[in-house]
């Protein structure tokens, strides 16, 4: 049986075919966890029995990511899917934010803190004049590790070209901490003035990459 405490109504996320899909708990056996239809940007994802399914759960006190399958359907006061208990899982460190390796060119300049406008703020990157070169090191949630050559200091705003797979996410930041290695700058950056919506994308991203380092080990 394994360690993992089941708890009615905690949050479960399936990742399935390239999507992550949210759910809860509603019931538990020794045999099963029962879980709401899980949904995706509104609508209902029914799964069937024998889907093999990536499964993040947020306990109380840890996260946990495991593979379940699909074993059957009840209906208590609701619809529920019954997904297999887990043999094995894996813990997740639960900080506001999940850190990963993740190393890409990207695109940046120095912005006024002023400046929240989306369209504005890509214009930077439009001109060539602005356009510096960087490397993120790495990637959370709440914001990212870069490498540059040019000089910025504590506070500075930042625009940043941020690829995830083919698209370029437009992010402004600040930072947040530097470090000089004798050869370049190590910048912490956070996220400011997010949308919902694009940081919700990072973070699906982040599960992505922290799915393929499993399959890895």
């Amino acid at each position: 049986m394994t360690e993992i405490k089941f708890l009615l109504n905690n949050k479960i996320e399936i990742f399935w075919n390239g999507k992550y899909y949210k759910s809860s708990i509603q019931d538990v056996s020794d045999e099963y966890i029962g879980i709401s239809i899980p949904t995706y940007e509104g609508a209902l994802v029914p799964f069937s029995r024998g889907d093999k399914l990536d499964v993040v759960y947020y306990g109380d006190k840890n996260i946990y990511k495991f593979y379940s399958v699909v074993v059957g359907r009840k209906t208590n006061r609701i619809p529920i899917i019954l997904l297999s208990i887990p043999n094995e899982y894996r813990k997740v460190q639960r900080r506001r934010y999940v850190r990963v390796p993740y190393i890409k060119y990207i695109n940046f300049s120095k912005v006024s803190e002023k400046i929240s406008n989306m369209s504005i703020l890509k214009g930077y990157l439009e001109n060539e004049q602005n356009i510096k070169k960087g490397v993120v090191v790495d990637l959370s949630g709440g914001g990212m590790r870069i490498k540059i050559s040019e000089e910025i200091s504590l506070g500075d705003n930042l625009v940043v070209m941020l690829p995830l797979d083919d698209e370029n996410i437009i992010l402004k930041c600040k930072t947040v901490r530097i470090d000089f290695d004798g050869d370049k700058y190590d910048c912490g950056l956070s996220f400011v003035d997010m949308d919902d919506v694009i940081r919700e994308k990072i973070i699906q991203f982040i599960f992505k990459l922290m799915r393929k380092h499993m399959r890895k080990i």
